[in-house]
């Protein structure tokens, strides 16, 4: 009924989020029976997020990420670039395991962490076969990054040559392909 398309949502407990186009953000505090419009104060189409907790969430997409510690009522901006209109690698996936460490993915393949909730980023190991990593030539496409916990993680990439997983278990310093059931 608030008419934007919607693209991502996610849960913590009962308190769940949906963010959409036009700076689209959407809250339920009974499991998804009612929904309220939240202000993200962004008018971008925002396509990816992530419940930390039921009070935090972080929402982006492009060159913008941004950080509500309070169930919504306000949001900061997340520094991982210097502009939220224009930077060279766009935001592919991100994740928080825990409410200060975050992952994001890049369009490029690069990959930045935080450890303080999003207050500054710095870079970690670039996804192997990326643009990041091989800038001439055939590169993987990243897609996905998760986190079980602060330090342990998979990313995904695809290519000519099939999608490919790989994990961390230093935070993103190092990268291994790990091995599917078709190689």
């Amino acid at each position: 009924p608030q008419g934007h398309t919607l693209h991502a949502v996610e849960f913590a407990g009962a308190r769940g989020y949906a963010v959409g186009d036009f700076g689209t953000l959407l809250r339920t505090d009974d499991s998804g029976a009612t929904w309220r419009g939240v202000s993200t104060g962004t008018v971008f189409d925002l396509t990816k997020l992530r419940a930390v907790d039921s009070n935090s969430v972080v929402i982006g997409s492009g060159c913008l990420l941004r950080r509500s510690d309070d169930g919504g009522v306000t949001f900061r901006r997340l520094l991982f670039t210097s502009s939220e209109t224009s930077c060279p690698a766009t935001i592919t996936s991100f994740h928080f395991p825990t409410p200060q460490t975050g992952y994001l993915l890049l369009s490029d393949g690069t990959v930045v962490q935080t450890g303080n909730g999003g207050a500054s980023f710095s870079g970690r190991q670039a996804l192997p076969g990326t643009q990041a990593t091989r800038p001439t030539g055939t590169a993987a496409t990243p897609s996905d990054i998760f986190f079980t916990d602060a330090t342990t993680g998979f990313a995904l990439t695809s290519g000519p040559d099939g999608g490919k997983i790989y994990r961390t278990s230093d935070g993103g310093n190092t990268w291994f392909r790990q091995a599917t059931s078709d190689q």
